[in-house]
């Protein structure tokens, strides 16, 4: 917070100063949204100004479930997955997720390390 200097190539991000500041013109994001990347919760998103996707990943790195949501007239998403009656969507949006993971040489999903319960004692 504060610098003064450029960004690099290498931030995973963009400025949103001028939205702070006051500006109206829409954020340059590289990927064309915004990218939401939880390997520890096996879930990825993407999310532009109408829709959003979610992939669900196994263990394993595979996906294992795809929600598209509308978000631009249902934000609460709660119920509305349209992604069986959109699937070039659905694939246009997971390939641009997709793609950005492997840019940015994101974390994938690694099984969870066995944990054994603490016994409770009287």
């Amino acid at each position: 917070a504060g610098g003064t200097e450029s960004l690099t190539d290498t931030v995973d991000g963009v400025s949103f100063r001028s939205l702070l500041e006051g500006a109206e013109t829409p954020l340059d994001r590289k990927p064309g949204g915004l990218i939401f990347h939880r390997p520890g919760k096996y879930e990825s998103a993407f999310r532009d100004d109408t829709h959003k996707l979610m992939l669900t990943w196994t263990e394993e790195g595979e996906i294992s479930e795809r929600r598209l949501y509308r978000v631009d007239t249902n934000p609460v998403e709660e119920g509305f997955d349209i992604a069986a009656e959109n699937p070039e969507l659905v694939a246009t949006l997971e390939k641009k997720l997709l793609d950005y993971l492997d840019i940015v040489d994101a974390e994938e999903p690694m099984p969870k390390p066995n944990r054994k319960k603490k016994k409770k004692t009287p």
